[in-house]
């Protein structure tokens, strides 16, 4: 599963209770992750990008995703909410193992504002802590946050660059 850490304290303790001898991996998502699930060793695996999947393996497309920017309760940018806080305020960047580029990235890329990066960080499970103690902000799939707004007293506003879609599929 994917290091969401409130959706894994959400989906866990459910299987759990249908499944007590369910066990979870929570594993960087790499490129061994569609081999390991094609070989059996990975029953179900969450993945992002729109890559072929390799033969023998079956997918199912989550419902459209919707983003937003996350940021400090109190964070100054909320009350002047608009696109020149994107290059105003430094961001967080979650740098994951697969090779896509994430959709920030292609924003960026695409001539839309150019964002600062404050930090880079390796996972998603750092990203609230990080955004509650600084003035970064983080544009991220709702589930990436999941549970932790309110714990950590982060902000969801609606995003300040318009982003590609990203595809997310439970892979089996």
């Amino acid at each position: 599963m994917p290091d969401f850490p409130g959706l894994a304290r959400a989906i866990i303790p459910r299987a759990q209770s249908q499944a007590p001898a369910v066990r979870f991996d929570w594993v960087q998502l790499t490129k061994e992750t569609m081999r390991t699930t094609l070989a059996g060793e990975i029953d179900l695996a969450m993945v992002f990008g729109p890559e072929t999947l390799p033969e023998g393996l079956e997918a199912q497309v989550m419902p459209s995703e919707t983003r937003a920017t996350f940021l400090r309760g109190d964070h100054p940018a909320i009350t002047d909410w608009g696109p020149d806080q994107w290059t105003r305020w430094p961001n967080l960047q979650v740098v994951t193992g697969n090779a896509s580029r994430s959709p920030a990235e292609a924003a960026n890329l695409s001539g839309a504002a150019t964002r600062v990066i404050g930090a880079r960080i390796p996972g998603f499970s750092g990203v609230a802590p990080l955004l509650a103690g600084t003035n970064m902000m983080a544009t991220l799939n709702k589930l990436a946050l999941h549970g932790d707004v309110g714990r950590f007293g982060l902000r969801a506003m609606p995003p300040l660059v318009q982003q590609p879609p990203l595809v997310v599929r439970f892979v089996w």
